[in-house]
């Protein structure tokens, strides 16, 4: 994730892709628990992304090396598109 004045750029596989902040409306952190096989047993991992949607559609998830990159990443989104909603969907706090 490359996070520019007036676009965040991303990279998927080979091919890189742009979203303008003015065409984002909500922007959220993903935690995923990912069951995997360790060295010594079973235990899981955090996966972590970032979620940008317009329209209730998502435009993309981008998968952050860890938990501290996702948050300094989400909170320096916060300062660069300011009238995007930030936090969990609705649909899901009612979960």
């Amino acid at each position: 994730l490359k996070i520019g004045e007036d676009h965040m750029f991303f990279r998927s596989r080979l091919k890189w892709y742009v979203v303008p902040y003015s065409g984002v409306d909500r922007c959220f952190r993903r935690v995923r628990n990912v069951p995997a096989r360790l060295c010594c047993g079973r235990g899981s991992l955090d996966m972590e992304s970032i979620v940008v949607s317009q329209n209730g559609r998502e435009l993309a998830e981008i998968q952050m090396p860890g938990a501290r990159a996702a948050v300094a990443a989400f909170e320096e989104l916060k300062g660069k598109m300011p009238g995007a909603a930030f936090g969990r969907p609705e649909a899901e706090a009612k979960a």
